[in-house]
């Protein structure tokens, strides 16, 4: 089971722009490619040289199957999809290219990946932000 950490971060809200104070996840660094091959390379069975080559190969594959129309089930992970933001029209004769506003990367996280999620335990971390006790 993972473990996550958040913090309270102050957000201006409104036209008075009154600070408020939302949790935020504390991420601790991005993982690249290089680094995931090395961690998968970990257990010895199989060689760092294969692992990047058949990534690559994935990586491209994905590229070109979402660029061609196609969603990606990927079994424990979830669906990479591409997807738009559009204007809607009344009729269906009305609608046109100049409706998409933005194209855009979807991803639905599968039921396995949700309900290990839902499982992650949560702590606060130091509170920058001291109650003054007012």
């Amino acid at each position: 089971m993972g473990q996550i950490n958040f913090k309270a971060v102050a957000v201006k809200i409104g036209e008075d722009e009154s600070v408020y104070y939302i949790p935020r996840l504390v991420y601790y660094s991005t993982i690249d490619s290089a680094e995931l091959i090395e961690l998968a390379s970990k257990d010895g069975s199989i060689s760092k040289s294969v692992i990047e080559q058949a990534l690559e190969a994935i990586l491209l594959q994905i590229e070109e199957l979402m660029l061609n129309g196609h969603s990606l089930q990927l079994d424990k992970l979830g669906t990479l999809r591409v997807s738009i933001m559009a204007k809607s029209q009344a009729e269906a004769d009305d609608v046109s290219l100049e409706d998409v506003k933005r194209v855009k990367v979807h991803f639905s996280p599968s039921s396995d990946l949700k309900k290990k999620i839902d499982s992650i335990q949560m702590r606060l971390t130091e509170n920058e932000y001291k109650s003054t006790g007012n």
